[in-house]
């Protein structure tokens, strides 16, 4: 199901779209949008993802560096 939050104080307008996603299938996603041609970092409430901690992160951080 995908949210949506919009913020406007005096006209200053932010909007905020999301649809949630499986991790592995979202890597996919960025894979196919840069064409594999990407360095891809993970994070999880702000710090370096490890996948199989004992607690999950409340939300994942992406960030994608275009690659030369």
């Amino acid at each position: 199901k995908c949210h949506c939050f919009t913020l406007n104080w005096n006209d200053l307008k932010f909007r905020l779209s999301y649809y949630p996603h499986r991790l592995d299938n979202f890597r996919e996603l960025l894979k196919e949008a840069f064409s594999g041609k990407m360095e891809h970092s993970v994070y999880g409430d702000f710090q370096t993802y490890v996948p199989g901690r004992s607690q999950p992160p409340c939300y994942f951080i992406h960030v994608c560096k275009k690659a030369a």
